[in-house]
């Protein structure tokens, strides 16, 4: 009986739990790595929820093609929001390692619902950056 109590007692705070959460949150949070194609940089990105809707996304790069070839480590960081089950990436800045920064346009980000794989347009070029989830913690 006692068991049957906390199972339904478990049941009952995930349940509610649940109910807190945005549906779509757990889909894009985690953190990410991506390794650009065009010169092998390597991106961090985190995504994480806000809890009411938005995202914040931060991604740090050893090599952004628009900083200083000097000095190309950098990071974006941008919030974020969901619409038609894509994830806006909103009021963008990038911050070069030795330089000030830099407001870019926004983007959006889609996920391939089979693979988990997120792709956004290169702001430089449009190229298609993929990103792989390596956590959702």
């Amino acid at each position: 009986m006692i068991g049957k109590s906390l199972f339904i007692a478990t049941m009952l705070t995930v349940t509610a739990g649940l109910g807190l959460a945005h549906a779509d949150d757990a889909d894009w949070a985690g953190l990410y790595v991506g390794i650009d194609a065009l010169d092998g940089s390597i991106d961090r990105l985190s995504i994480v929820p806000n809890g009411d809707g938005t995202f914040d996304i931060r991604m740090v790069s050893d090599g952004i093609s628009l900083c200083d070839p000097e000095t190309p480590a950098g990071i974006i960081l941008a919030t974020g929001r969901i619409v038609d089950g894509q994830l806006v990436r909103e009021n963008v800045r990038l911050k070069c390692e030795a330089a000030d920064e830099i407001a870019l346009d926004d983007g959006v980000y889609t996920r391939d619902d089979g693979t988990g794989i997120l792709t956004l347009p290169a702001p430089d070029d449009g190229r298609q950056m993929q990103y792989h989830r390596i956590s959702d913690d």
